[in-house]
């Protein structure tokens, strides 16, 4: 059995331009894909005043223990969901950013939040981690896989 090299040389180039173009769109639409799901976590509609109001309010439901100095402390808003963050000012919603790449064994999107008080959402002595993050992950990682699958199987057909 013959193989002609340059025909093959030639049909690998045309794969390997494909799945570049292929790779380079499901990585932007992952990047939009989470960002749209880290901002539908963070339009929770608790105000800041409701949620430190002192019992018979809210009274910071988000800190540790079932009271606080004050009393007893409110149920959890959202369904009790504390990856859901509440919009007050709108400053950690705007803050969302994120980046991608690939090679054409990988994809990546990296996701953070500029807001100064971010990091909090880990949770502090006194306020309970938020899981923002895990909540987007069981939410997007499966697109995610699907759309690099997809990509490849677009490209290899061509």
């Amino acid at each position: 059995m013959r193989t002609n090299a340059a025909a093959l040389a030639k049909i690998n180039r045309e794969r390997a331009i494909a799945l570049k173009k292929e790779l380079q769109r499901a990585t932007l639409a992952s990047r939009g894909s989470v960002e749209f799901a880290a901002h539908s976590f963070s339009h929770g509609t608790t105000s800041t005043a409701e949620l430190s109001k002192p019992p018979p309010g809210l009274n910071h439901p988000y800190g540790y223990g079932r009271s606080n100095w004050r009393g007893p402390r409110g149920p959890v808003p959202n369904g009790g969901n504390l990856a859901i963050i509440n919009k007050q000012e709108g400053l950690f919603d705007s803050s969302w950013r994120s980046s991608g790449a690939f090679t054409p064994h990988r994809m990546i999107v990296v996701l953070w939040n500029d807001a100064p008080y971010s990091k909090a959402m880990e949770g502090t002595d006194k306020m309970r981690h938020r899981p923002i993050i895990e909540a987007i992950h069981r939410v997007e990682d499966q697109k995610f896989f699907n759309r690099f699958r997809e990509a490849q199987r677009r490209a290899y057909s061509k």
